[in-house]
């Protein structure tokens, strides 16, 4: 057993554990939505008071409810269907905003590129610079592999869409 350093990154902040388990893979495989951080140098004692627990224990509060996730997630056939392929397309309508997203991950899951599709047609394209917060995908997740397109898709909205206007205001 090894001792890892999990997050979760949600966008706005994270949890953190230490966890015992065979492998990286081992823990991807139980909880849905973490990433093992390599902490660099001596930075793993800025870390010493994060809870702490082996693989197959009872998961602490936050921990639990990804790993029940992810067991949902294994029984689906799309299970890690994103996983291993480098660049993955995603589509995702949201009709409350009435806006299309379209998204460009890398490997880790990170967001590269994202188009955003009014429903009037109108298409703004955005990168890692104009954005707050990239948390990354489960690229595990089963959901995510159903909203998946080509990339002849996505490079055509990236095409058409127009850089995204940043506000600037004054007092």
């Amino acid at each position: 057993m090894k001792r890892f350093l999990v997050a979760h990154d949600y966008g706005m902040g994270s949890l953190w554990w230490w966890i015992e388990a065979p492998s990286a893979e081992a823990i991807i495989q139980t909880y849905a939505e973490v990433m093992i951080v390599d902490p660099a140098g001596g930075e793993a004692e800025r870390f010493a008071d994060i809870p702490s627990l082996r693989i197959g224990d009872p998961a602490p509060a936050g921990l639990d409810d990804l790993e029940e996730q992810r067991r949902a997630q294994r029984a689906s056939p799309k299970f890690g269907a994103l996983v291993g392929r480098g660049s993955v397309y995603i589509r995702k309508d949201y009709p409350e905003e009435q806006e299309t997203y379209f998204f460009e991950y890398d490997e880790q899951g990170y967001r590269t590129r994202q188009v955003v599709v009014s429903a009037g047609g109108e298409a703004e394209r955005s990168g890692p610079e104009d954005w707050l917060f990239n948390p990354p995908e489960d690229l595990w997740d089963p959901e995510l592999a159903e909203c998946e397109i080509a990339r002849e898709e996505f490079e055509g909205w990236w095409g058409k869409s127009g850089p995204v206007i940043n506000f600037v205001f004054r007092a």
